[in-house]
């Protein structure tokens, strides 16, 4: 049986760190049934992590259960952050998604840094803070209070050693798949919690992936990492839903994505501030953000709901009125691998017949980045401004930030 299937919720103390020691000691945590002495997923871990003077080497194998059970709850509070108020108060929680030399990236909800003007502080765990420069948060385009992508980046800069999570495709979500909420718990901030819950049907309400929880998320859980059962990251939670009860949005990894990509486009160096050589795949998805793949990345996104999106939909159709009748015809040349033009292609039939076939991808994924190579920045900006809008969804209850 899977250690996340067990628990609803599992509360895990500080970790003492005692590097005179040759044992590594956890401070009241739960003991581990016999049912559950076996991850095939980690058969073996060797980490280092060195810091504030301290040194913990912790080695576990198969012979060794109960330490390989507790090393994989400590694997996972390694990659959360804590994030805090000017005033030091706890606001939400945040995941290390990828490292360029001592720079760590953080992914949360950009409602736990609402003040854009503000000096926000990060926690690591193993109790150090790190100042966070306003003018290195990188928001989501729009506003977050009309709905629109809640989501941000942050950084932070150390020579400690810290864990990166890994991601997963979150289009491969379906209903009933189990996810894992993964926080620092609002009422003990020096308690790892961890709430299994499922993936609800349709498994995405507008551009948020849905899922229930066994137990109520408190405010303050906003910016945590919900993670599949390899747990690698699917998606950042952010609010309760305002229409199906206890229901709660998070943002899909895949839209994540079209985020890290058009930050990268819009950037001097086209490969800032997040490159594909940072970021971890653990399903060995080809996994990119650069700069020169962000159609390609939106139409993988536009494929990933059950029913594509209005406000999507609207993106494409108004990218495609943006297009000079001779690029979009060159473009069609290109996709269709053809010297002839039958008839006019659209942008949305292009996104949904993305990789249809495996082979057709090696002139599909340059026809995309040539066309993409045709636009401006500023119809590139206002593109995905568009995309992520939720205008086009009606006027249902809006959901309750956490």
């Amino acid at each position: 049986m899977n250690f996340w299937t067990k628990f609803s919720s599992i509360l895990i103390s500080t970790i003492v760190l005692n590097y005179q020691a040759t044992s590594l000691s956890v401070a009241s945590a739960q003991t581990v049934p016999a049912e559950l002495e076996t991850l095939p997923s980690f058969s073996s871990i060797s980490e280092t992590i060195q810091g504030n003077n301290e040194i913990l080497s912790a080695q576990a194998s198969i012979e060794e259960p109960v330490v390989q059970n507790k090393l994989e709850i400590i694997l996972v509070k390694r990659f959360l952050v804590k994030i805090q108020l000017p005033g030091g108060d706890f606001h939400g929680s945040g995941v290390i998604i990828a490292k360029e030399g001592t720079t760590y990236y953080v992914l949360t909800a950009e409602h736990t840094i609402p003040e854009k003007n503000k000096q926000y502080t990060l926690e690591t765990h193993d109790g150090l803070k790190h100042l966070i420069n306003p003018s290195k948060v990188s928001r989501a385009l729009g506003r977050y209070r009309d709905g629109d992508l809640d989501l941000a980046l942050l950084s932070f800069t150390s020579e400690n050693l810290y864990s990166v999570a890994k991601i997963a495709n979150s289009s491969l979500l379906t209903e009933r798949n189990s996810v894992y909420l993964s926080s620092w718990n609002p009422s003990d901030q020096k308690e790892l919690e961890i709430i299994t819950g499922n993936i609800k049907n349709p498994p995405y309400l507008g551009r948020q992936i849905s899922y229930a929880l066994n137990k109520d998320a408190e405010i303050g859980t906003s910016g945590s990492p919900l993670l599949n059962n390899s747990r690698c990251v699917v998606g950042i939670h952010v609010a309760r839903s305002g229409t199906f009860g206890k229901i709660y949005l998070g943002i899909p990894i895949n839209s994540i994505l079209v985020f890290l990509t058009f930050l990268n486009a819009s950037s001097g160096d086209k490969n800032f501030p997040v490159s594909t050589s940072s970021l971890e795949s653990c399903d060995n998805s080809n996994v990119s953000v650069e700069s020169d793949n962000l159609l390609i990345n939106v139409c993988r996104s536009y494929q990933s709901y059950n029913k594509q999106l209005s406000s999507q939909k609207e993106a494409l159709q108004w990218l495609e009125e943006q297009i000079e009748p001779s690029i979009l015809e060159e473009f069609t040349q290109k996709w269709r691998n053809s010297a002839t033009n039958d008839n006019a292609i659209k942008l949305t039939d292009v996104c949904l017949s993305y990789g249809y076939k495996p082979e057709s991808l090696e002139h599909q994924e340059p026809a995309l980045q040539f066309l993409q190579s045709q636009l401006s920045q500023e119809i590139i900006t206002k593109f995905i401004k568009k995309w992520f809008s939720l205008s086009a969804l009606g006027t249902s209850p809006s959901p309750a930030q956490l």
